[in-house]
């Protein structure tokens, strides 16, 4: 879906696309293996930052490659139907604690909007 929507949108050419998600995809699962296997304890998160950091860095060996095809990827584009999936899988749970959070939830909601706006601006 991600590489469709990276087609579509920002009409990025097909092959280009895939290469820029492969790439980020060999990232992301170095990272989930150091996660396992790491002597100490990180989140995924930082070890696949880690991860993409160092193989972008200038003095990497093909990290000017890694770069190459990781802009041919629109993060917009697979933020999309990710969002979408996260929209989905709200279950009953989360939507009973909606209901019991009431006016304090929706002046939180609020105030985030209203902070995310005034920051963009």
């Amino acid at each position: 879906v991600g590489l469709v929507m990276n087609t579509v949108g920002p009409a990025i050419p097909l092959m280009d696309g895939f290469m820029g998600m492969i790439v980020i995809y060999l990232i992301s699962m170095v990272g989930l293996i150091l996660t396992r296997f790491a002597p100490f304890y990180l989140p995924s998160v930082a070890w696949i930052s880690l991860v993409g950091i160092v193989a972008t860095l200038p003095w990497t060996p093909g990290s000017e490659w890694i770069v190459a095809q990781a802009k041919s990827v629109n993060f917009l584009a697979l933020a999309t139907p990710a969002l979408a999936y996260a929209g989905f899988a709200i279950a009953k749970k989360e939507i009973e604690v909606a209901k019991h959070s009431g006016w304090k939830l929706a002046l939180v909601a609020c105030l985030v909007f209203l902070g995310t706006y005034a920051g963009s601006v």
